[in-house]
């Protein structure tokens, strides 16, 4: 099963946006264009009785969207378009969970494509922004970079109301006004309730004092 990382590595690309056209054509498939009225199929598979891959692009489609469905496409064709075939509904392991989770392949393939362009290892570096920038950045759409913020618990909405990713610099933290609710959205710190640590106390000096008057009824009896 091959993964994204193990296409970037490979291809040695070490920042956004990811070239997904000379991926696909490194791997061997081969990259065609053609305009067709309906945007809302940006790319397609074909593929040869020769045994050649093929994935047609739209030319009227938006780059976001033509993007992440060739990345969508070729994940089918090196993980699931093999001998015996895989159909729409049957299950595959879903990468980057601490426990085996089986979701359809579709949605695998979308989490490949997601990883692919929109790297984890990329994202973890750059500082708090729009998403609007960040999805430009990486020839994305702004939808695919809120669904990827989420999931690396980096989303929140600034007072402006727009989206954010929440970066490691402090100091842009500091200037940009997050609600506190948004803030604890996007893996923010928890602080442990004073009030657990009172009862802990008391617990503790109730058992101190079990403990002393049992002991003083044990030594009057002898």
């Amino acid at each position: 099963m091959l993964t994204a990382d193990e296409v970037l590595d490979v291809l040695e690309i070490t920042a956004p946006p990811v070239d997904v056209l000379a991926i696909a054509t490194f791997f061997g498939v081969e990259v065609h264009w053609r305009e067709w009225p309906v945007t809302k199929v940006p790319a397609y598979v074909v593929r040869s009785d020769l045994g050649k891959d093929h994935i047609v692009v739209n030319a009227l489609a938006p780059p976001a969207a033509w993007r992440f469905k060739v990345a969508h496409e070729f994940f089918h064709l090196v993980n699931h378009l093999d001998k015996p075939p895989l159909r729409g509904h049957d299950l595959v392991e879903l990468p980057g969970h601490p426990r085996p989770r089986l979701v359809g392949i579709h949605r695998h393939a979308n989490r490949l494509a997601a990883d692919l362009l929109m790297p984890e290892r990329f994202l973890l570096r750059e500082p708090t922004r729009p998403l609007t920038q960040l999805a430009a950045g990486y020839q994305v759409s702004v939808e695919a970079m809120t669904y990827r913020a989420r999931d690396l618990g980096r989303l929140a909405h600034g007072d402006d109301d727009q989206p954010y990713w929440v970066g490691t610099d402090f100091d842009q933290l500091a200037s940009t006004r997050f609600t506190k609710h948004q803030l604890q959205t996007a893996r923010a710190p928890t602080p442990v309730p004073a009030s657990l640590t009172s009862s802990w106390q008391e617990a503790a000096w109730l058992l101190l004092v079990l403990a002393l008057i049992a002991l003083v009824v044990f030594l009057s009896r002898r």
